[in-house]
């Protein structure tokens, strides 16, 4: 019997072409069935959920330097995140909102150990040159919904988490 040589390489790269493509949609797999919500919209919500709020500024991860003020939030790796915000304080208040959306559920243990790390550091801070913002800082909420965690410290915490939680009501 004898074996035609070009069906066998045809046979073969089709065979190794179907195992390519299984491997990457098998690696996105995570992500794709991941729903997404509007962060700018969350971001108002968030924000207006709590009118005791002083004045606050933006970063984010649309702004030019929004990987390098990432930093500041979370030692997390960039490349882990689809997509993030942080509303903070320009009164040197505690006043923290942030947002990370995280490309894989699977990230969720690392984001959450970063913004630990964060309030520590924080509070810290604040226990040096604002003693009267550490407990504010010490019941921040950390809170996470699907591919996404929020860190909220503020008078009004409970309506702020709630804001965060009803972006995902369908």
């Amino acid at each position: 019997m004898k074996i035609n040589r070009k069906i066998v390489v045809k046979f073969t790269a089709a065979l190794l072409a179907m195992f390519i493509a299984l491997g990457v949609t098998g690696c996105n797999n995570n992500q794709s069935n991941l729903a997404r919500v509007d962060m700018e919209k969350m971001q108002k919500d968030m924000l207006e959920a709590d009118s005791s709020l002083p004045q606050m500024e933006i970063m984010n991860s649309k702004k030019a330097e929004g990987e390098s003020s990432f930093k500041y939030l979370s030692r997390l790796d960039y490349s882990k995140v689809s997509d993030y915000f942080l509303l903070y304080s320009s009164e040197g208040k505690a006043d923290e909102i942030a947002v990370i959306e995280l490309k894989s559920k699977s990230d969720m243990a690392g984001a959450k150990a970063s913004l630990e790390e964060h309030l520590k550091k924080r509070h810290n801070t604040f226990e040096q040159y604002e003693p009267s913002e550490v407990p504010r800082v010490d019941t921040a909420k950390i809170v996470e919904k699907e591919q996404y965690i929020a860190l909220i410290i503020c008078n009004n915490a409970d309506n702020v988490k709630s804001a965060f939680l009803k972006m995902f009501e369908k």
